[in-house]
C-alpha cells in the first residue's frame, strides 16, 4: 500500500466519516472522508414514504442531491485524489462526478446507488474502474450495477454471502484489492 495514493471516500446516504468502510480506508490508505450533507435526501425519504427515488418530484430530488454533490466537487477540488471511492449514494456522486466529466482517474464503485438516484444515466468507457457488489444486496438491485460496469467496461467483483453494506468486503480484503486493481489499471 504506497502512503503517497491519496484516496477520498463518498460515503452513503446512511454513512459517515465514522463508518466501518471509512475507517477502515482511513487506517489502511489514509483515505479523507468528506461528511456529504445527505439530510435533504434523507428528508425527501421521510416525505414521500415508501416511493422510490425516481418516483419523487425531480426538482426536489435535483435540489437534495445538489447539497451532497456539491460537497463532492468540495472534496474533490481540495484533496485531489489519485482514486475516488463510492459506497450507494457516494457511488451515484462519483458516476456523476463521471458523467460531467469532473473525473477520470481510477474509481471503486461499492454497491452504487446509480439507477436509483440519477436514472438511466450512460457512463462512459471506465477501463480502470473496479465494482463491487454484494451477492445479497437487497438495497440496489445488482442487475443495472452489473450493466453499467459491463457497458462501461469496468471490473466486476462479486462478494459472496454479502449484504449492501458489504462487510464482509471489508473484512476479507476484497475492498483493498479493488483499490489495488483499479489504480493498477490507470
Amino acid at each position: 500500500i504506497d502512503s503517497d495514493t491519496s484516496v477520498l471516500f463518498l460515503h452513503g446516504l446512511e454513512g459517515s466519516p465514522d463508518g466501518e468502510k471509512s475507517i477502515h480506508l482511513s487506517q489502511g490508505w489514509g483515505a479523507k472522508t468528506p461528511l456529504l450533507r445527505s439530510g435533504p435526501l434523507q428528508s425527501l425519504r421521510t416525505k414521500y414514504p415508501g416511493r422510490e427515488w425516481q418516483q419523487m418530484p425531480s426538482r426536489e430530488l435535483a435540489e437534495a442531491l445538489g447539497f451532497v454533490y456539491e460537497d463532492t466537487l468540495a472534496a474533490l477540488t481540495y484533496q485531489k485524489p489519485d482514486i475516488v471511492i463510492g459506497s450507494s449514494m457516494g457511488g451515484a456522486l462519483l458516476a456523476k462526478l463521471i458523467l460531467e466529466k469532473k473525473w477520470t482517474g481510477p474509481s471503486v464503485f461499492l454497491a452504487p446507488a446509480i439507477q436509483p438516484l440519477l436514472g438511466e444515466v450512460s457512463l462512459p468507457q471506465m477501463n480502470n474502474a473496479v465494482w463491487i457488489l454484494g451477492e445479497l444486496d437487497d438495497i440496489v438491485p445488482n442487475g443495472d450495477n452489473i450493466k453499467y460496469c459491463k457497458f462501461s467496461g469496468g471490473s466486476l467483483m462479486i462478494s459472496m454471502k454479502d449484504s449492501h453494506r458489504l462487510h464482509l468486503a471489508v473484512s476479507s480484503g476484497l475492498l483493498d484489492n479493488a483499490i489495488i486493481t483499479a489504480l493498477s489499471l490507470s
